[in-house]
């Protein structure tokens, strides 16, 4: 008896494979995922050099290309003020050639015209130079860690994060049985572990199925600019 409805199994499987995937196919797969910041930056600085101010504070919101982190750069403004002065001779020199209209050779002429542009681009790569020394904000944020305070030195060690969490991100492990069917730009909808739902849409569809778990990896934007979602919670979407 056994034996019969086996074979009758087996024979409706070959007369009717789709059915069974057809089947799989409505099924729901609910998938946990983690909601991270969108930016997460770890500051480094260009130069290891004592850090002399630092005019933001943990837990700060700072703008994109804001001062973050000064270190000393007594030198440097020694050299652009010698150039400085530089340009000012180099610039009168410049002048009273001019005053003298043709009694000047035009090679004098030449010869005080380069002066000035020499002396002008040689003190634009020390302001350039000096620049290297305040660290700068890549992007808007709020810092979170700041590991390196006024009178230490900078080594290649973080001396500064900033996360953005304007715009979260969450990453989610998803049944290699769903690969194909999702693609950057695409729309989900999820839910955090609060209960609280928000529309996220796919910015990254790993082309890799993990051996292990037989998961890839999909990460969906949401638009935080509510802040009614924290960083850290974790969330369900359901495929």
């Amino acid at each position: 008896m056994k034996c019969s409805a086996l074979r009758v199994a087996v024979s409706v499987l070959l007369a009717f494979p789709g059915a069974v995937f057809a089947q799989q196919e409505s099924a729901s797969f609910f998938s946990n995922c983690l909601i991270r910041p969108a930016e997460h930056t770890e500051l480094a600085s260009a130069v290891q050099e004592v850090a002399v101010a630092r005019p933001v504070a943990l837990g700060q919101r700072v703008r994109e290309g804001e001062a973050l982190i000064e270190f000393g750069h007594a030198a440097l403004d020694a050299r652009l003020a010698r150039l400085e002065n530089e340009i000012g001779f180099a610039e009168r020199a410049l002048a009273r050639g001019e005053r003298l209209g043709n009694l000047l050779p035009d090679a004098e002429r030449d010869e005080l015209s380069n002066a000035v542009a020499r002396a002008r681009a040689d003190a634009a790569e020390v302001r350039a130079e000096r620049d290297r020394y305040i660290l700068r904000a890549p992007h808007a944020g709020i810092i979170v860690d700041t590991p390196l305070s006024v009178g230490e030195l900078a080594t290649d060690q973080p001396v500064m994060t900033i996360i953005d969490v304007s715009t979260l991100r969450a990453e989610i492990s998803v049944p290699a049985a769903l690969h194909g069917r999702y693609s950057v730009g695409q729309s989900l909808v999820l839910r955090s572990e609060t209960g609280a739902e928000k529309r996220g849409t796919i910015s990254f569809v790993d082309p890799v199925i993990d051996f292990g778990s037989r998961t890839f990896r999909l990460h969906a934007d949401v638009d935080n600019a509510d802040n009614g979602w924290l960083a850290g919670l974790s969330c369900t979407v359901v495929f």
